[in-house]
């Protein structure tokens, strides 16, 4: 009998961002199929107009030791007014974002469902 074995982390981005410098990335969760993070992560250089024109996007992971991390789902969490790729947010992921920045310094929980495919960052450079 073959047991399932698996270790999930996420990480973030706040995009636009070519170099990478907003990357935050979680602990793993080892064998867990149903993890609970409670995380906290900032990015005190921000101003609510900075954060008008990014996208929070989370992405899950499988950590998987000697090989590629297996991607297993994400969400984008913005206003999706540009034409850029990654300003694709819609729905739940809007209303949240809309929240957060109405809502500055203030704790939020949300639930959304994760996509399982994220599409292009092309256009990450503005």
């Amino acid at each position: 009998m073959h047991s399932l074995t698996i270790f999930l982390f996420y990480s973030s981005y706040l995009l636009p961002d070519p170099e990478k410098k907003s990357k935050r990335k979680t602990p793993v969760k080892k064998r867990n199929l149903n993890p609970r993070w409670d995380y906290k992560f900032s990015y005190d250089d921000m101003t609510i107009d900075d954060l008008q024109h990014r996208v929070l996007e989370l992405t899950v992971w499988d950590h998987d030791l000697g090989t590629s991390n297996d991607f297993i789902g994400g969400v984008r969490i913005g206003l999706g007014t540009s034409d850029k790729s990654w300003d694709d947010c819609t729905g739940e992921e809007v209303t949240l974002w809309q929240f957060l920045l109405s809502k500055p310094n203030t704790w939020a929980e949300s639930t959304l469902p994760l996509r399982s495919e994220m599409g292009s960052r092309k256009g990450l450079r503005t």
